[in-house]
């Protein structure tokens, strides 16, 4: 059990209280909660039913997976104690209670910040990642030169165990569905332990069935027992600049989704392992294998992923327009100046307007995430979202100079529109986080004049967009759509300028479905249904 006497007393009080807990019942009661979430494509859940009775209460991954890394830390599986829905109640009714910390000037945007960050980090819709992750590692990766250099199976393999990128998705995809549909846990006697039992094994795309090993890799990549969570926490907590950022710290379960307990609740076999949110699993090893690739490219080659990752990521964006069904013709990078410039990423041009388009793998970076500090924000968004503003502003002022035969198009094109799109899924992307882009701006002009440079004097109401990966996916759904005119309807008031894209488009186009990355993922996961059909029609499993 962790204990540290300097973290406050309701912090304590909750230790406490989940101490007394059977820790895997616990957990697994957690997992039926986190299912429902995780089903509902990660919506909060306001009630829980019990007996009939409900009891309103708003139930976030965030919170249900602070409370599964508590009760890791606090509780056991010896107790004797069933952990009830009402006792997950009062447990977050105690976790809304835990204290803030900010300095008093930033205080209320810092705890906006702070929470939203946090909770995003469980709240990341899936969306089209399987298909994303598919796209940009075995589909794009290769096509380029300067990106294929660097052997991404071989870094993959190591990473995971000796895995393929398509036996670790298998594998992920395997442990998600079966713990979302089995309430958060999973109860099987893996087929190489006993042949009679008729029961799918984990299965190629090409009928070959996924070795014993591979599958312990496999687990040993994203799962861990309690110790080796408690280890992790306990040095997240050493590293606390203060006490009441305790629940901001990073948690574990992010890499392990997967928990083996040290008691079986089954109490002999089969083998029982928990997701208390079962949408980690796929995050794990998608995200978070873009992660992984980020630290061991950084250990064995130096500087080269970042720039790799940032021309794959513009082919994506490119990609995902080219299959968008948008009023208007595309064009990727606009070349001028004798070749030396390029800006921007992308341009849709339709009838007498035109949107310009800039792309930045990120926007805010993880310690600024995790503690939600404007100051360490703003220095994050000079280098990527204030970045591409002054770009395009750059780009239009090359135009509008007249002195590149290359840009007179867009040139006579006065009607503009600018859209930043970013990789990470942030909250308030074009209201907080826009205030404080523009106060980057200013500071990286006054930076400018301070060494005698020129300014580049982008005005206050310069108008550009922020949206997401996910958020732009969802856009390349909707057909017919004229890109422009969707901008320009989006910025005719202050609510829907800075609503996010992800309200905006479900609001007004409910139900959209993106047919290209359908088709991406089906192509990926037909094989596997037929092997799975076949076997079930011939009687070989059940």
């Amino acid at each position: 059990m962790i204990q540290n006497r300097s973290i406050p007393s309701m912090v304590e009080e909750l230790a406490f209280y989940l101490s007394k807990y059977q820790l895997n019942n616990a957990l697994i009661t957690i997992g039926k909660v986190g299912s429902l979430i995780s089903s509902s494509d990660l919506t909060p859940i306001t009630s829980i039913s019990e007996d009939s009775e409900e009891r309103p209460l708003y139930m976030g991954p965030g919170a249900l997976a602070y409370l599964a890394l508590r009760l890791i830390e606090n509780a056991d599986d010896s107790n004797e104690e069933r952990f009830s829905h009402t006792d997950l109640e009062r447990a977050i009714a105690m976790y809304g209670g835990l204290p803030e910390y900010a300095s008093p000037e930033h205080r209320g945007l810092v705890s906006i910040l702070r929470f939203h960050n946090a909770q995003f980090v469980f709240e990341h819709p899936l969306g089209y990642i399987l298909a994303r992750t598919l796209i940009l590692y075995r589909d794009l990766w290769h096509l380029h030169p300067e990106i294929s250099e660097l052997d991404i199976d071989s870094a993959i393999a190591e990473i995971s165990g000796g895995l393929t990128l398509e036996e670790v998705l298998i594998l992920g995809m395997h442990f998600w569905k079966h713990t979302e549909g089995n309430e958060g846990y999973i109860r099987f006697t893996p087929y190489w332990l006993n042949a009679s039992f008729r029961i799918l094994p984990f299965i190629r795309r090409d009928g070959t069935i996924i070795e014993p090993e591979k599958v312990s890799s496999f687990l040993q990549w994203i799962a861990a027992d309690y110790s080796t969570i408690r280890d992790i926490a306990k040095n997240q907590l050493k590293d606390l600049a203060h006490p009441d950022l305790e629940k901001y710290r990073f948690n574990p379960l992010v890499t392990y989704p997967i928990i083996i307990p040290y008691r079986n609740p089954a109490g002999q076999l089969p083998l029982t392992f928990i997701a208390p949110l079962p949408h980690l699993i796929i995050y794990r090893v998608t995200l978070g294998l873009f992660f992984n690739l980020l630290e061991y490219f950084r250990k064995h080659n130096k500087g080269k992923f970042g720039k790799a990752f940032g021309k794959l990521w513009e082919e994506y964006v490119l990609l995902l327009l080219k299959h968008a069904a948008f009023q208007g013709t595309l064009e990727g990078e606009r070349v001028y100046a004798g070749g030396s410039i390029k800006r921007p990423d992308a341009i849709v041009k339709e009838n007498d307007t035109v949107v310009l388009i800039e792309d930045k793998a990120s926007a805010i970076y993880s310690e600024a995430k995790k503690f939600g500090d404007p100051e360490m924000t703003k220095q994050n968004l000079k280098d990527t979202i204030a970045h591409a503003v002054e770009q395009l502003w750059s780009f239009e002022k090359d135009a509008d100079s007249g002195i590149y035969p290359e840009l007179l198009d867009i040139r006579s094109t006065p009607k503009r529109k600018r859209l930043i799109v970013i990789y990470d899924d942030i909250s308030f992307a074009n209201s907080f986080l826009r205030d404080l882009t523009v106060e980057a701006l200013k500071e990286k002009d006054d930076g400018r004049k301070n060494k005698g440079e020129p300014a580049l004097d982008i005005p206050i109401d310069f108008e550009f967009h922020v949206i997401s990966i996910t958020e732009l996916e969802n856009l390349c759904a909707i057909e017919g759509l004229s890109l422009y005119r969707l901008l320009e309807e989006k910025a005719g008031s202050s609510v829907s300028m800075e609503e996010e894209f992800s309200n905006y488009l479900s609001n007004r186009y409910p139900g959209i479905r993106n047919t290209f990355l359908d088709s991406v993922l089906e192509e990926f996961e037909a094989p596997l249904i037929q092997i799975v059909e076949t076997l079930r029609r011939s009687g070989k499993i059940d």
